[in-house]
Parts: structure tokens; sequence; C-alpha cells
């Protein structure tokens, strides 16, 4: 893939409006963007997968990856990690297991009744 022509624009709000329009198409729905596959993230010094980290493959071969974690009413809360288009590694990330809510859930349960 070849990559998009660099552009120069006087204000934050000019390159919002890029992003959204060429990235995008519209609305940027990153965090939790209904249409995306969703991924176990890799932890490079655990070298293992985690469901603690998402990877979500937006558009066609950009992904965005957050933290997630249970806060204490029960909702996800999830910090922004990094996004990218992954043009030489969508393959290990497409290949690697899926992440669902449920089995997020059940792990941090697990783990919450582990430290009782």
């Amino acid at each position: 893939m070849r990559l998009p022509p660099l552009v120069k624009y006087a204000s934050v709000d000019e390159y919002l409006k890029h992003y959204q329009r060429v990235y995008c198409r519209g609305r940027i729905y990153i965090l939790a963007h209904p249409k995306a596959d969703l991924y176990q993230g890799w932890i490079k010094n655990a070298r293992r997968h985690d469901l603690v980290r998402r990877v979500a493959v937006v558009y066609e071969q950009f992904v965005v990856v957050v933290s997630l974690w249970k806060k204490l009413d029960g909702s996800l809360k999830a910090n922004f990690v990094t996004c990218y288009q992954a043009d030489n590694s969508i393959s290990k990330i497409r290949s690697s297991p899926k992440w669902s809510r449920s089995d997020y859930f059940h792990q941090i349960n697990q783990s919450v009744s582990f430290m009782k």
C-alpha cells in the first residue's frame, strides 16, 4: 500500500477535518467502531497475547490499540495506546486470538477472585 502524499495545514482543526474526510469517511469511531474486527493485544515484555490490550482493525489495515480496565461500577474504561497503518504486521494481528467482552470480564473476574 502506498503512503498518501504529505499534507500541510495551518491549524489542528484542518488536520482533524482531513483525517475525518480521508481516513474515517465521516465521524471518528476509533475506540468503539461497531464494525471493527477485535483482537487480543500483544504484551511484548511478557511475550503473550492479553485481553487487557484490545486491537481494533477499523478500516482496511488501520489499527487502534487500547488498554482496558474495569471501573468500580462495572463498566469498561479504555486508554488510547497507539494507532497506525499496519502494512507489515496486519497478518500477525489478524492471526491473533479474537477479543470479546465476555472473555475479558471472565479473565478480570478470575484475577480478582484469585487475589482475594
